[in-house]
């Protein structure tokens, strides 16, 4: 038996109405008269589409990562399994008893303590107090508030609230545990602690939806992924291929010039990557040296210095570096026609992974692009040492 089924799931919403949660329906009412009264006059309200035609299966015990950008439908998803809203269309089957952290203080009640929500949470979970008594200390030990505990959640910050809905959501042990990007709010070694006890969950059983930006962790962490865009399924399978195909539409979209582009009197032609020895190239080892060739047009219209910057980002959008010309002190004077500027980037020391390439032409003060190409390029870096971020830092261990 699945634990999750999607069959043909859409979810629309009327721009400017919000009332598919409890806490939109007094606002809601209060405008339904007003909104009735327009649709009566056959003013059309604008409707979007946020979800069209899902359909996906979860086996018991898989963990399923949901990727995509800002809008594509991920958190959709998550609150129509969390039955905080309804779908418009199709039919979702769950099977088992789920447990959601998909919100900051989602469940929780301000004025209750710590402690107070806790046993209010496993009672909603169907949870009886002996069976909360048990859990408790772990509970409160994972979430490290063991000196807040007795404090009202109100007074927690954004990151003691995640602390202490993980923490419950995880020790309950649910059937299904729903995450959503909401971990991010964690500092890193709260992050590494989530993830592990995610994969225990995951060996133990449980099913798992996450939905992170961060990349690397769905791929680690999850079998299987969907890839997301403007509310679609493009890919649904395996999550590394899920995530690559998430990358090669990053990368198309944000490499796909501007058709009124060349129109401009300044702008890049194009960007090539080569090694030392300049054969062109865009895989590298540690330790290389990258250079990175910016060819450009200029018109006669600008009288001014111009500033070439060049920033590399990881695809879960860490900003690894950004130089210009003009921090690095080079001056370039007003050049007529075309040109090349390059950037030679020496024994770049970055762990392995693909990152994308920004560059751009400024005005002299830096307050103005005269053209932008994000993700114009790739550079991949190939690695043996194994290690969290991007940065590679030349060290050893010793034992005393």
């Amino acid at each position: 038996m699945n634990a999750i089924e999607f069959e043909n799931v859409s979810k629309k919403y009327k721009i400017g109405l919000k009332k598919d949660s409890l806490r939109d329906a007094i606002p809601a009412a209060l405008k339904g008269l007003f909104n009735r009264r327009r649709e009566e006059e056959g003013l059309q309200m604008n409707e979007f589409w946020a979800l069209k035609d899902i359909n996906f299966t979860i086996a018991k015990g898989e963990a399923l990562g949901i990727i995509g950008s800002n809008g594509a439908g991920k958190s959709t998803i998550l609150k129509l399994l969390a039955k905080i809203t309804k779908q418009t269309k199709g039919n979702i089957n769950i099977n088992g008893k789920l447990s959601a952290l998909i919100e900051v203080g989602t469940g929780f009640h301000p004025d209750l303590t710590g402690r107070e929500n806790i046993y209010l949470n496993g009672a909603i979970m169907g949870l009886k107090k002996k069976e909360i008594d048990k859990k408790f200390d772990s509970i409160v030990e994972f979430s490290e508030l063991e000196k807040f505990i007795d404090t009202q959640v109100k007074r927690y910050s954004s990151g003691m609230y995640v602390r202490l809905g993980f923490s419950v959501a995880a020790h309950i042990k649910p059937d299904i545990l729903l995450v959503d990007e909401v971990l991010s709010v964690g500092d890193m070694n709260f992050q590494r602690k989530c993830l592990r006890m995610i994969e225990d969950l995951v060996k133990n059983n449980t099913t798992i939806i996450f939905i992170s930006h961060n990349l690397d962790m769905v791929r680690k962490v999850c079998s299987k992924g969907i890839f997301l865009n403007k509310g679609e399924i493009s890919f649904y399978g395996k999550s590394g291929e899920a995530v690559e195909n998430y990358k090669k539409s990053v990368y198309e979209l944000n490499n796909t010039h501007d058709q009124t582009g060349e129109t401009k009197q300044t702008y890049i032609k194009e960007v090539k990557v080569f090694d030392a020895n300049g054969k062109e190239i865009n895989v590298f080892s540690k330790g290389e040296n990258i250079k990175i060739r910016i060819y450009f047009k200029t018109g006669n219209d600008i009288n001014e210095k111009f500033v070439f910057g060049v920033s590399l980002w990881a695809f879960d959008g860490t900003k690894c570096f950004g130089y210009n010309t003009k921090n690095d002190g080079l001056i370039i004077e007003q050049i007529k026609n075309e040109g090349i500027v390059e950037l030679e980037l020496k024994n770049v020391n970055l762990l392995s992974d693909t990152y994308l390439l920004n560059v751009g032409i400024w005005n002299e003060l830096v307050t103005y692009p005269y053209d932008l190409r994000n993700g114009i390029a790739e550079i991949t870096i190939k690695n043996s040492r194994k290690g969290v971020g991007v940065v590679d830092l030349d060290s050893e261990w010793h034992i005393y």
